[in-house]
């Protein structure tokens, strides 16, 4: 599954990419995953490139995305969806989300 993500507060992002084993999705559809590293990444001069670098990577190891949103990836409690993108909001939030 393809994991991007915008939250570069979150010690799990790397280059615009998930890097978290397991990902959970709550109801509101914050990503419960996230863990404040407690300083905002600072890229310098090489943000654009590395975000486009990034972008033509997918993650390449296995992650299991439990959600409990009303969303019409949710299966069963698992996100169905070919990736998943979490923006930089007040909370973390899954921009895949569509409700069913």
């Amino acid at each position: 599954m393809n994991l991007k993500c915008k939250e570069m507060r979150c010690k799990y992002n790397h280059n615009f990419y998930c890097t978290a084993k397991n990902v959970n999705i709550t109801e509101k559809t914050y990503c419960a995953t996230f863990d404040d590293s407690g300083k905002i990444k600072k890229y310098a001069n090489h943000i654009f490139k590395e975000k486009a670098e990034a972008d033509l990577v997918p993650n390449s190891h296995k992650v299991k995305v439990l959600c409990s949103a009303e969303c019409i990836f949710n299966s069963g409690g698992h996100c169905i969806a070919n990736g998943i993108t979490v923006m930089q909001e007040k909370h973390p939030l899954c921009q895949t989300f569509l409700v069913k």
